[in-house]
């Protein structure tokens, strides 16, 4: 989970180089990235201000729009982003895919698991062999597709 979170930041300060965005724009661009999920103001805003303490993101209070706060990346950021620019840019390309994945059924097929997993304890044995040999099928269906060869 470290690991992931640590990606995460990454994606914020890589986002924030395209150009200032207020958190709410920066959840819809992840939205749109990861097409239809977005991280929570739990996650975006406090991480923002982290950013800010840290001297990577500066606040500038957008005029006309009710003193909405637009981050932007610092000098400082930059350097920290040119430093970690290869897993930023991995990072962002595997956010993409994982939005294309949800876009292909993987929505779905996450929720399908979650269900399994929850209702495993329930099932008879009978329902289990079926359960695992519909995954392995599923399994070696899925191989067959995505391997190159």
């Amino acid at each position: 989970m470290k690991k992931f979170r640590g990606m995460f930041r990454l994606l914020v300060l890589y986002l924030l180089r395209e150009e200032p965005l207020h958190g709410y724009g920066l959840m819809q661009k992840m939205k749109s990235l990861f097409k239809g999920y977005s991280p929570s103001p739990g996650v975006v805003y406090p991480l923002l201000r982290e950013w800010v303490k840290k001297g990577l993101v500066e606040v500038a209070i957008e005029e006309g729009r009710r003193g909405k706060k637009m981050y932007r990346i610092t000098e400082e950021g930059l350097k920290f982003l040119e430093e970690h620019m290869g897993d930023a840019e991995k990072v962002y390309t595997h956010a993409k895919a994982l939005g294309e994945f949800f876009e292909l059924g993987g929505r779905e097929l996450k929720e399908a698991l979650t269900l399994t997993i929850k209702r495993i304890p329930m099932l008879s044995e009978s329902q289990k062999i079926m359960l695992r040999n519909v995954l392995k099928k599923f399994t070696q269906e899925v191989r067959r597709v995505v391997e190159v060869e």
